[in-house]
């Protein structure tokens, strides 16, 4: 209350006001969430019945189970025919690799003069092109004319 002169009087009365500090708040507020959650966990079971709960997660596990057990043979078939795919794809390049070299010989045998052989042979390679274009057939062509060019350089 202020004074006409001097110090003012100073009265205290309680208002039943709490004043915390920031880390008691904080474990003020741990303490109420937690609180919270274990209200909403005890009304959950209050409302609910164990049994038909258990034989609903019964029956999803099984069903869980059942799918992964179809999920594991699905993916032990498809491993397997990918396997088998890939040896196909090999035994087929092997081929290709034959008849490449088969046709090439083919070609020189009936051909006189090498410049012959190589324009028969790159005219060959064309109309498989044309037919299957980024065939294995052309690209054993490809990697056996890069051969025949760097022979002739030296590193």
């Amino acid at each position: 209350v202020p004074k006409m002169f001097g110090k003012p009087e100073i009265h205290q009365k309680e208002t039943g006001n709490y004043v915390f500090t920031p880390k008691q708040m904080e474990q003020l507020e741990t303490i109420v969430t937690a609180a919270v959650a274990v209200k909403k966990d005890y009304e959950r079971l209050q409302s609910m019945n164990p049994v038909i709960e258990n034989e609903k997660l019964r029956e999803e596990v099984y069903q869980k189970t059942n799918e992964n057990y179809k999920l594991k043979n699905e993916n032990k078939e498809l491993r397997s025919e990918n396997r088998d795919l890939k040896d196909l794809i090999g035994d087929l390049r092997h081929e290709v690799g034959l008849l490449y070299q088969s046709a090439k010989d083919f070609v020189k045998e009936r051909t006189e003069g090498v410049r012959a052989v190589k324009n028969v042979f790159k005219e060959l390679v064309d109309k498989v092109r044309e037919r299957n274009p980024g065939s294995e057939f052309e690209r054993l062509y490809k990697r056996e004319k890069a051969r025949e060019r760097d022979r002739g350089m030296e590193r």
